[in-house]
């Protein structure tokens, strides 16, 4: 999709360095290919990372409790079985530093991010409104990609 191409660019040989959440807002931290910034990836919708075909996490493990939670799963980080997750992904991304390899960008906003070695990142939107469903961009930068691209252009 042509108004993806700087979106694509922007993320192409950046490393994964950290997977996370806010509520229920998955986040995502590269260092740029450049290695002089930050760029970041915001999921409202359902995603998964997988590795060489396991799933790894998902958005839905955020609504399990752990065996460690709090009274309600979107607790503070250690709540949920996405927590646990995120913690053990992080010691390996840290150790692994996989790097983006191809990105696309599907029709109604599917995201696919390959990264080397043999990780795969996956958004699916799933509203149909005007609602941001994933949003990319670098730190210290005005310009926001996302889907849908009319939420980012009013």
């Amino acid at each position: 999709m042509p108004e993806f191409d700087d979106l694509l660019e922007l993320i192409h040989g950046a490393t994964l360095t950290a997977v996370g959440r806010a509520a229920d807002l998955g986040i995502l931290e590269f260092a740029s290919a450049t290695g002089d910034g930050e760029i970041f990836l915001h999921l409202q919708c359902p995603f998964r990372i997988l590795y060489g075909g396991d799933l790894l996490i998902a958005s839905g493990d955020m609504g399990y409790p752990s065996t460690t939670a709090g009274p309600r799963p979107t607790d503070p980080p250690g709540g949920s079985v996405f927590d646990e997750r995120s913690l053990m992904l992080n010691q390996a991304i840290d150790r692994i530093r996989p790097m983006v390899t191809k990105a696309t960008v599907e029709l109604q906003g599917l995201l696919v991010v390959e990264m080397a070695p043999a990780f795969l990142l996956q958004v699916f939107p799933d509203c149909s409104g005007r609602v941001e469903m994933w949003r990319l961009f670098a730190r210290g930068s005005s310009v926001h990609y996302g889907f849908p691209p009319a939420v980012f252009t009013e």
